[in-house]
């Protein structure tokens, strides 16, 4: 699941790439700033006993101020949900599917990852893992395709890009994808496992950025930093520029593929943390009901924005700021307000 975000992410989200050749030189940037808070997410975890993110705010915090965090958060990630399923929209548009009104884009999307997210933990992770099978097998396909594409002159020379515009793209990826894994704060509680709570965060977010990494690298191969650094969805475009004299003549399709189950998931994952947050704070709403008003409402309002790349460039440099307080302030907050919990319970245990 986790793996499958970061894909979704980086591939789904993908703009122009200032850093040119140097892409996924900024991207390994991002995930060694990103990796400590990771640690901290993995920490509060193991602090709370592997609450919900919502039960640690009012552990962490009371309930007054706990109930303002489980809101604000509740809202953060309903946004995030429209922002992706309005990305997929403009992909969509942009690329394989033109002419497909955007709301129905948006109800599908929504549709099926709200029947995703409405089963039991065990079997979204069941299906999770066979989805992540058959992207890893469709990134895979796509790379032995490309190597008789691939010139390795074209990712020289490396640290091209100027500091300021590597530091800028290296934050990017620092703030979508590998922070927004905030969310599994609320998803990794049903693992039962301690030790297995911690080792899927490392796991999880090494082999995320490894499989990103390699396809930047192949990016830069087949395309060069020229074309990377002027186009949007360079992923996409390498992948329609391998041509094929047997059955498969649309190689993109492919990715295509790869790219809406890794979106689906990712969706479906923070739908089922706005549900939640939504439990939360309304005890007494009915779980189905609230599931398909806020599917319908992020469908309705993803369409609503999802029309023009112009738009979702500036809701994602402005969400690239606003974020932080949910993904790197307040988890670090919850962190230091949950040892200063911690040591107070060991000092009150009795000594045997």
């Amino acid at each position: 699941m986790l793996i499958l975000v970061l894909l979704g992410s980086a591939l789904v989200n993908e703009d122009i790439h200032p850093a040119r050749q140097d892409a996924w030189i900024a991207l390994l940037l991002g995930f060694l700033a990103a990796f400590p808070f990771l640690m901290v997410y993995r920490r509060i975890q193991r602090i709370f006993h592997g609450a919900s993110l919502f039960e640690v705010a009012f552990l962490a915090f009371g309930k007054i101020a706990g109930t303002v965090v489980v809101a604000l958060y509740t809202l953060f990630f309903t946004h995030l949900a429209v922002m992706m399923v309005s990305r997929f929209i403009v992909f969509a548009h942009m690329t394989t599917l033109g002419y497909t009104p955007g709301i129905w884009l948006a109800l599908s999307i929504c549709g099926l990852a709200g029947w995703l997210a409405s089963q039991g933990i065990q079997r979204f992770s069941r299906a999770s893992v066979m989805l992540f099978l058959l992207v890893a097998l469709e990134m895979v396909a796509l790379l032995l395709l490309s190597i008789e594409k691939m010139e390795f002159g074209r990712i020289l020379p490396v640290f091209e890009a100027q500091p300021a515009v590597l530091a800028d793209e290296a934050f990017s990826f620092f703030a979508a994808p590998f922070t927004q894994t905030v969310v599994f704060l609320c998803v990794f509680h049903g693992i039962p496992d301690r030790s297995e709570r911690c080792r899927v965060w490392r796991i999880g977010a090494v082999v995320g950025a490894a499989i990103v990494v390699v396809n930047l690298v192949r990016v830069a191969m087949v395309l060069g930093g020229e074309i990377m650094g002027s186009l949007h969805y360079s992923t996409f475009l390498s992948s329609s520029v391998i041509g094929m004299d047997s059955v498969l003549q649309r190689v993109e399709v492919i990715l295509s593929h790869a790219f809406f189950l890794s979106l689906f998931v990712k969706v479906a994952i923070f739908l089922r943390a706005s549900w939640q947050g939504c439990g939360r704070l309304f005890p007494k709403w009915n779980v189905r009901t609230t599931a398909i008003a806020l599917s319908m409402l992020v469908a309705i309002a993803a369409a609503a924005v999802g029309g023009s790349v112009v738009l979702m460039n500036d809701l994602f440099y402005a969400y690239r700021l606003y974020c932080l307080p949910f993904q790197v302030l307040l988890p670090l907050i919850i962190w230091i307000r949950g040892e200063f919990i911690l040591r107070k319970q060991r000092k009150q245990a009795p000594v045997a």
